[in-house]
């Protein structure tokens, strides 16, 4: 699909040059020609008015018509390509130059501007009652010369012109598809790795439904064991959903912050309060450290989201019995949340990959689902929420646990609640 449209794009581009040079290398020609043929005309009629004026100059000096039209013809500067003739009456009194007066009689006779690949001007004169007929000839040759040069070099130009329009095409159309290359290729890995994620927990549940139906009877532990694991399936099914559509809509443009005025403190508080009830089962603690009042203005809903996937993140990840540490703090350019688990790690091969959605590290994914295994979508959506507020998501330390900082600039800051 890439590359047909590729070709697509490149034939079109190539095309609209094409028919473009065309135009203008006809456009060209025109105007060079037109230029060409007025100069000799110009040089032409420059001629015809010396010849004029020197004929009435010799006349005047009483000289008999065929001596003034002999000088007239032997004084004038002709070029090698020029010849002019003197008629009176239809007779030739006098003719000099690369065309013989038979053919300056036949121009005078046609009254033809052109004949022959000879430019022609006319120049009638009445002096002493007596009337003359001027003919004064170029010769085209020399400008049909340089129009030939000039439509091979045209025509030379127009392909070489096509094909160098068709590779820039290529290369541009490549540069302007890659964008949706790379959407369409993180589309189908999205779809890939929806599936595989949506297929472990249907099989868990499918596979534990099997199970507790093989036999007629089982113990009432057994069945709460299995609803128990279905549940937690179910649970986690329908988080992965959510997560799903929310980053679908946010990739649409169709999801949109609500700011509004808020302490900050107390959204990360009600957050920790929540993650307490998830840590129950592996004896987390989880700690707020700081307590003093952070007046902003942002979407609570998607900072209470980016919190609890933060702290759902540092949940899985840490050790029976250990400790998760929630800082907040004031700096000269916005407001630091720092949560802080006492986990594995993330292996440094991992580091640049952790926000990647439905990344997981080979030690996330062999938790159970006790450990409430995640699906790579966290981490991707907190950081979304952190930027969409104009701030930013970054880990910090990994060496022993992780450190993930969030910083909110004062931008998004209630004014009104500052003051108070």
């Amino acid at each position: 699909m890439f590359n047909s449209a590729r070709i697509r794009l490149t034939l079109w581009y190539a095309g609209g040059f094409g028919l473009v040079l065309l135009l203008f290398s006809a456009g060209v020609y025109q105007i060079a020609k037109a230029a060409l043929y007025h100069r000799v005309d110009a040089e032409v009629t420059s001629l015809a008015a010396a010849a004029e004026v020197a004929l009435r100059s010799e006349t005047a000096e009483g000289e008999s018509p065929h001596a003034a039209a002999r000088s007239v013809v032997n004084e004038l500067n002709l070029l090698p390509q020029e010849a002019i003739g003197v008629f009176s009456a239809g007779h030739v009194l006098a003719e000099r130059g690369a065309v013989d007066a038979d053919q300056l009689r036949l121009a005078l006779v046609s009254h033809a501007a052109q004949q022959n690949g000879y430019q022609f001007v006319i120049r009638s004169v009445a002096v002493a009652d007596r009337h003359y007929d001027m003919v004064i000839s170029h010769a085209l040759s020399s400008v049909d010369d340089d129009l030939a040069v000039l439509r091979r070099v045209l025509i030379g130009a127009v392909p070489v012109g096509i094909m160098l329009a068709g590779l820039a095409g290529w290369f541009l159309a490549q540069k302007a598809l890659l964008p949706i290359a790379m959407m369409f290729g993180q589309q189908r890995q999205f779809m890939t790795d929806a599936s595989h994620e949506m297929r472990t927990p249907l099989t868990v549940i499918s596979s534990a439904v099997d199970v507790a139906l093989d036999r007629p009877r089982r113990s009432e532990e057994e069945y709460r064991d299995t609803l128990g694991m279905i549940a937690r399936e179910t649970h986690r099914l329908r988080r992965l959903v959510e997560d799903m559509f929310m980053l679908a809509r946010a990739d649409s443009g169709q999801l949109t912050m609500q700011p509004e005025a808020v302490y900050l403190d107390e959204v990360v508080a009600d957050a920790i309060d929540a993650a307490r009830l998830l840590a129950l089962d592996k004896q987390i603690d989880v700690e707020l450290v700081g307590q003093a009042e952070l007046p902003y203005r942002g979407d609570e809903s998607m900072l209470s989201r980016l919190m609890m996937n933060l702290l759902d993140n540092a949940i899985r990840h840490s050790p029976r019995g250990a400790t998760v540490e929630v800082k907040l703090e004031r700096s000269t350019s916005g407001y630091a949340i720092i949560v802080a688990d006492c986990g594995e790690g993330v292996p440094s091969s991992a580091r640049d990959l952790i926000f990647t959605r439905f990344f997981q590290a080979d030690s996330a994914r062999t938790h159970d689902a006790a450990n409430r295994r995640g699906a790579g979508l966290g981490l991707p959506i907190a950081r979304w929420v952190a930027e969409a507020h104009g701030g930013s998501l970054e880990l910090q330390n990994s060496d022993r646990g992780s450190t993930f900082v969030v910083v909110l600039p004062y931008e998004g800051t209630s004014l009104e609640l500052v003051a108070d």
